[in-house]
Order: structure tokens, then sequence, then C-alpha cells
């Protein structure tokens, strides 16, 4: 089973991760989504843009990347001196 390190800091973490995901017809697309668990083939996700639990093949995902967690985006600036 093939786990790629950010997901698996996405699935313990609750964070959600962009992937770049090739279908079964060779369409690429990028997608964000929430980890739900791990089978031999892919994972298990929600996927935001079809608002619908999916199944992602390890051999088709093309790239992961971890999402900024919001609590990071909505953090006031910090002013020192």
């Amino acid at each position: 089973m093939m786990t790629n390190k950010e997901l698996q800091i996405a699935y313990r973490e609750h964070r959600p991760v962009s992937l770049i995901y090739m279908d079964r017809n060779g369409e690429i697309s990028q997608r964000v989504v929430q980890v739900r668990g791990f089978t031999d083939d892919g994972i298990q996700a929600y996927c935001y843009k079809r608002r619908q639990p999916r199944t992602f093949l390890h051999e088709q995902i093309l790239a992961v990347s971890l999402q900024v967690p919001r609590s990071h985006l909505s953090s006031p600036a910090r002013h020192y001196g």
C-alpha cells in the first residue's frame, strides 16, 4: 500500500489536501479533498468539487500538497517592536 507523507498528515490532522489527479479517461484535474481513510489501492476522501465521497487510486494521483489550515489564514498579523 502506497501512502504519501502528506496524505498521512492530512488524515491525522484533519487537513484538506490538493490533488492533481488523472481520471480513468486520462483527464487531469485538481481536487481539494478531505482524506477519510486508506485502501490498498487508494484513498477514500470527501471531494469538495463533487460534494461527495470518492475513491482516488494511488496510481492516478500525480501530485499532493497540504492545504494551509484555516486558522493560519485568519490569524491577525503580529507586530513586533
